[in-house]
């Protein structure tokens, strides 16, 4: 559950740089966009996947620069730019070679091989959503969200997709805007999903937090969910606010059953 909170609060989750599974590994790209590292066992019941965000995905890791990292010696690589647009790492000790991963290649993945290059000796690789929803928007950042939830709550217990979709697209309805990169849209300014996806020049926008997303709710009553209740309640009744119960939790909070 700590993992889950930093997860809506801060927006910032661990992932695993090393493959659990040996098999066949695929640089995929989403119809959303996200990019993803899908590793499939031999007899492919099996499946792991990896977000690729922040570190290049690779292929060509040798157990002996593994075996070296952990011994806490630094490896040090220099970076080569091919004709074909990839990036070729040299080893400067021993001349391996680590080529970097392209869009819809396939490759033998070993079991306990790292696939994202790094020269840390962690074995995770710290993935920030508000930075996938910068560099690849909001539904990008919307399916990853969607992947974790599955990945923290499904390992115990599971949970339908739909409820987490509710939590989600609560958090992208209304976006921030970062950058402008070249659109009419100022940095700071609030837009709906529904306008970035029909904007020619889309802004680098960020989504909302789950305790944001809650205050900034149109009903009263998704506010008292969380800190300072008696407040909320005092000014919506100062204010003679209203609410039409339309979300689930206002649902829950007075016990309505939804209709299908």
């Amino acid at each position: 559950m700590r993992v889950a909170r930093r997860v809506f609060s801060a927006g910032i989750i661990e992932e695993p740089v090393k493959s659990a599974l040996g098999g066949t590994a695929e640089f995929l790209t989403s119809p959303n966009g996200c990019h993803w590292i899908k590793v499939t066992d031999a007899i492919g019941s099996c499946i792991q996947l990896f977000p690729v965000a922040g570190c290049d995905p690779i292929r060509g890791w040798s157990q002996q620069l593994e075996q070296t990292l952990q011994k806490g010696s630094t490896i040090a690589f220099t970076e080569t730019p091919t004709t074909e647009g990839t990036k070729t790492y040299v080893h400067n000790e021993d001349g391996q070679t680590l080529v970097v991963i392209q869009a819809g290649e396939r490759f033998d993945a070993a079991e306990g091989q790292r696939l994202f290059f790094t020269n840390k000796r962690t074995i995770t690789q710290e993935v920030s959503i508000k930075d996938i929803c910068i560099k690849t928007g909001p539904l990008a950042a919307a399916e990853y969200l969607l992947h974790v939830c599955q990945r923290i709550y499904n390992a115990q217990s599971r949970v339908a997709d739909h409820h987490f979709e509710i939590i989600i697209r609560t958090m992208m309805q209304n976006l921030t805007v970062e950058t402008p990169q070249g659109s009419d849209h100022k940095k700071g300014a609030q837009m709906t999903l529904a306008i970035y996806l029909n904007s020619q020049n889309k802004p680098a926008v960020l989504p909302k937090t789950v305790l944001q997303a809650a205050l900034t709710g149109s009903g009263f009553l998704s506010r008292l969910a969380f800190r300072n209740t008696s407040r909320n309640l005092m000014t919506a009744a100062l204010a003679k606010e209203g609410d039409w119960i339309k979300g689930i939790k206002e649902k829950i909070i007075t016990g309505t059953v939804a209709g299908k």
